[in-house]
């Protein structure tokens, strides 16, 4: 294993980085100085928040709380055509219900304005996807954005692929917060390394002592061990796990379009989301859970040949083996779970 770039990549869309994921951000700057920290957004898009807003005030106005369903915020999206920058909004807003478009320009002005001067108070790099040139699953990410009715989530998967591939180094989800410096972050080649997800840290934190001592692993190696989230991810540049994660997704649109997964994709968009560009798809392209059966199968022969002793002693090996190569140390952060791409 090699070390990955001191590159830290968070992502923001559609509007003005809210303050509880401001003291998250800022902390990756605190802990790391040797890190470069770059804050990712889509200036062109950055009335994308205030438009879904507004369209979803106006209707419950007229149609009652919760009437502003996934199928209804798809519908009007489709009014916007196949991408919808600022000026698409601000005509789209005008026309269906009055809204200034000088006001509309003041809130862009201002948002672009909060995070250029929170990042310069912050040593963090504002950086515009605009930067990166022929995006692997564009069109996927300008349907999230638009004629999905907004999917910030799906969007900010795409593109955290997309970034890593190109750059390497370390993404991070706007809620999670650095306890403790970097250091140097080692990762295969190969694949990448991924957030580990378990309830004993939920909403807080594994402790370094917990993390490198064998109790919590021998528990897990006859257990379930903990699931991989696409919310931290450690990568090298032109990584091939990277390659396969951006294939699989462009081949679950692909089904989509095909009518095979449509009824999911636009009736359930937050499982979809899961399945389709998260934590799920991230589990199916990286074969975690076919790896711990093909495990569970081999300790149950070791169990009928040398004893149940051996066969947990073997578990726990592998709970070893995947703390070391494939999750990220858990330890150095705290996820604080805001779920805020769910809007």
């Amino acid at each position: 294993m090699k070390p990955v770039p001191k590159q830290i990549h968070i992502i923001w869309l559609g509007s003005a980085l809210p303050e509880r994921s401001q003291v998250c951000v800022q902390t990756f700057t605190q802990m790391n100085p040797d890190w470069w920290v770059n804050l990712w957004i889509d200036s062109a898009q950055l009335l994308t928040g205030q438009r879904v807003d507004i369209t979803k005030g106006y209707y419950e106005s007229k149609h009652g709380p919760g009437s502003f369903n996934v199928r209804k915020k798809q519908k009007l999206a489709h009014l916007l055509g196949d991408t919808a920058t600022d000026d698409d909004t601000k005509r789209y807003l005008k026309d269906r219900f009055g809204f200034n478009s000088s006001v509309a320009d003041l809130k862009k002005a201002m948002a672009l304005s909060f995070m250029e001067k929170f990042c310069s108070r912050h040593y963090i790099t504002l950086r515009d996807i605009s930067e990166i040139t022929g995006l692997n699953n564009n069109p996927f990410y300008q349907r999230e954005m638009v004629r999905r009715g907004t999917n910030f989530g799906a969007a900010s998967d795409i593109l955290r692929v997309e970034i890593l591939y190109r750059f390497g180094g370390v993404y991070f989800d706007t809620d999670v917060l650095c306890l403790e410096p970097l250091g140097s972050i080692l990762a295969e080649q190969s694949h990448p390394r991924w957030a580990a997800v378990h309830n004993k840290w939920r909403n807080g934190r594994i402790t370094r002592e917990e993390w490198f001592g064998d109790e919590f692993w021998r528990q897990s190696g006859h257990m379930w061990p903990p699931g991989l989230s696409n919310s931290i991810i450690a990568s090298h540049p032109k990584c091939q796990g990277l390659d396969k994660y951006r294939a699989m997704i462009k081949e679950n649109y692909r089904q989509v379009d095909s009518g095979r997964l449509d009824f999911k994709y636009y009736d359930d968009m937050k499982n979809a989301t899961i399945e389709m560009t998260g934590p799920a798809a991230v589990t199916r392209v990286t074969g975690f859970n076919k790896r711990y059966k093909e495990t569970e199968g081999q300790a149950n022969k070791i169990e009928n040949k040398k004893g149940k002793e051996a066969a947990l002693e073997f578990q726990f090996q592998e709970c070893l083996y995947l703390r070391d190569h494939w999750y990220f140390p858990m330890y150095l952060i705290s996820d604080q779970y805001f779920g805020s791409w769910w809007k």
